[in-house]
């Protein structure tokens, strides 16, 4: 009982070492340790700048160009009688260039059909000049 908890623990401790490892390297890779520093150093005075003057975080922390995304609140009522009413489901015909789509692949589905055909006849040849 106690050697496989050893275990379990040696593996779990091997694997974040290695994974530290990992982004260790790709992180220096791309630069020095120094100028990590640099970086995370700057970084961190302008975010506690920022949260001083303004109590928030920066706007480029939000991923949106528009900015931060706002919550309001609805009624489950309101949300039924705006939301659209077709399914979720996609519909491949409303895409642009499905007519070109489909006619290509008739013609790999007709060429593939007359390969098949084509050497399934060279079979039963080969084979009835086998059995004469």
């Amino acid at each position: 009982m106690l050697e496989g908890a050893l275990i379990l623990v040696l593996t779990v401790v091997l694997v974040l070492v290695v994974a530290g490892g990992v982004v260790a390297v790709l992180a220096l890779s791309r630069r020095s340790a120094d100028e990590w520093k640099g970086v995370i150093k700057r970084e961190s005075e302008e975010i506690a700048e920022e949260v001083k003057t303004h109590h928030s975080l920066p706007k480029r922390a939000s991923s949106s160009p528009d900015g931060p995304v706002v919550p309001r609140t609805a009624s489950l009522h309101s949300l039924l009688q705006n939301a659209d009413s077709s399914n979720a489901y996609f519909d491949a015909d409303r895409l642009p260039g499905i007519d070109r789509l489909e006619t290509v692949t008739d013609r790999v589905s007709g060429r593939l059909d007359r390969g098949r055909r084509g050497s399934g006849s060279a079979h039963q040849g080969t084979a009835e000049s086998a059995q004469s």
